[in-house]
């Protein structure tokens, strides 16, 4: 009865602190913290295990530091759900953490309308593509990128009016369909915790939540700071047509986004207890995550990190030559061939990934192709540019597009690019709609 009790506590708690996750990684950095004060006295069991003890030593030394960081980060995301979310905003995993901080230091100094106009200049083109990007890793979500994608285009044009309608319109729907009663995102009632997840409790999503569908009976022209769902879709708030509640109407589509992929994935309830991990695997993982952590710092972008031009002979291994494929494939109609050039994200089992290439571009062919540029964004990320000549409709056109390719490996984890083992994969690919 106890430990039921203390469960159902922490599923209703606003700290942090008392996710899952967070609570063991704290409770895990704490004992490690205290393990390496003793490393002195057991030195001698590193040999029985042939380490390094003075190496390991140093890694010990940084646990401290690592310790405060993570319990800042836990401090400024309490904050930052203390000061916002009764104002339309809530963390979430994929949340800029610097921008999170600098916000919640905004609000502290100058009160919370200067913190949000953080938030709402964070809520960019750019910072919406990359979010959307996110979200395509959720099978429920593919069918809504088109929309999410025209938008953006909307948002970015200053359209907020329509940004707006369609943005309430993919979270509604996104959460009708996981959810095991069928209910949407704006329903009374919905449950929206998951057992490990910063966004999704009664913090997060169900503040948000309560805040958006708050009942509005009155034709209003007052301009709104709140995307009061009910008001706006039934006509009676009429003014939503600014940037602020366009923001909020986004960052709530990325917050509901952590309660979807874990709802896709049946993880939100609390999983059976792990494993213990044993002394040598403990240090089995140091010593991996060092070599990582090398990998990392040795790892320079091609071209200073900016996009330069391709030529037609693309190095073996690159992520260009996996887009080359990948197109070459296309233009041969060779749909299970480019599922398997997906990355894991795509994949549940290998038939689901070659329906959605047919479905996606299966009435496109593709007559020719060219890839133009590459730019390393990262260890793990490259984006490759081609020009593609497609026949959709009885038209040939020319039309750009850019695929993102990540190093990943056999379990779909990123990895450090020349890691043995990996491969590049396709994160998504944009069938061009003419």
């Amino acid at each position: 009865m106890g430990s039921k009790r203390n469960r159902n506590k922490k599923k209703n708690s606003k700290l942090v602190a008392d996710i899952p996750s967070i609570e063991k990684l704290l409770f895990q950095l704490n004992g490690l913290a205290q393990l390496g004060r003793a490393v002195k006295i057991i030195e001698p069991l590193f040999l029985i295990f042939r380490k390094d003890a003075k190496s390991i030593s140093k890694d010990f030394e940084k646990l401290a530091t690592l310790q405060i960081e993570l319990e800042n980060l836990v401090r400024i995301i309490n904050e930052f759900n203390e000061i916002f979310a009764d104002h339309g905003w809530i963390m979430f995993d994929n949340m800029n953490l610097d921008v999170a901080r600098k916000a919640v230091e905004v609000a502290n100094a100058d009160g919370v309308k200067f913190g949000e106009q953080v938030l709402i200049e964070y809520y960019n083109e750019e910072t919406l593509r990359s979010h959307t990007l996110f979200l395509s890793g959720i099978r429920a979500f593919r069918p809504r990128i088109e929309l999410a994608e025209k938008a953006i285009v909307d948002y970015a044009e200053s359209r907020y009016y329509s940004s707006v309608l369609v943005v309430l319109t993919l979270i509604d729907g996104l959460v009708n369909e996981l959810h095991s009663d069928r209910r949407g995102f704006f329903s009374d009632g919905a449950d929206l915790n998951a057992w490990d997840s910063i966004a999704a409790n009664e913090s997060g999503l169900g503040t948000l939540a309560n805040l958006f569908r708050k009942g509005r009976r009155k034709t209003s022209t007052e301009e709104l700071s709140i995307p009061y769902r009910n008001g706006i879709i039934h006509g009676m708030d009429l003014g939503y047509d600014n940037i602020i509640v366009a923001a909020k109407c986004w960052a709530g589509l990325f917050a509901v986004g952590d309660w979807a992929r874990r709802a896709e994935r049946g993880e939100l309830s609390e999983p059976q207890e792990e494993a213990r991990i044993s002394i040598p695997e403990l240090f089995d993982m140091i010593s991996k995550n060092k070599e990582r952590a090398k990998l990392i710092e040795e790892w320079c972008p091609r071209g200073n990190g900016q996009p330069f031009l391709l030529t037609d002979t693309h190095e073996p291994g690159s992520p260009e030559e996996t887009v080359n494929q990948f197109l070459l494939l296309w233009s041969k109609q060779n749909y299970g061939h480019m599922a398997s050039l997906l990355s894991k994200m795509w994949h549940d089992g290998d038939q689901n990934a070659v329906a959605i290439i047919r479905r996606d571009i299966h009435s496109i062919k593709l007559n020719n192709f060219k890839l133009i540029s590459v730019k390393d964004e990262a260890a793990a990320i490259s984006e490759v540019v081609a020009e593609l000549e497609v026949v959709n409709d009885a038209n040939t056109v020319r039309v750009e597009r850019t695929y993102r390719v990540i190093y990943e490996s056999s379990d779909g984890m990123p990895e450090t690019r020349n890691r043995p083992g990996c491969y590049w994969k396709l994160i998504i690919w944009h069938p061009p709609h003419i």
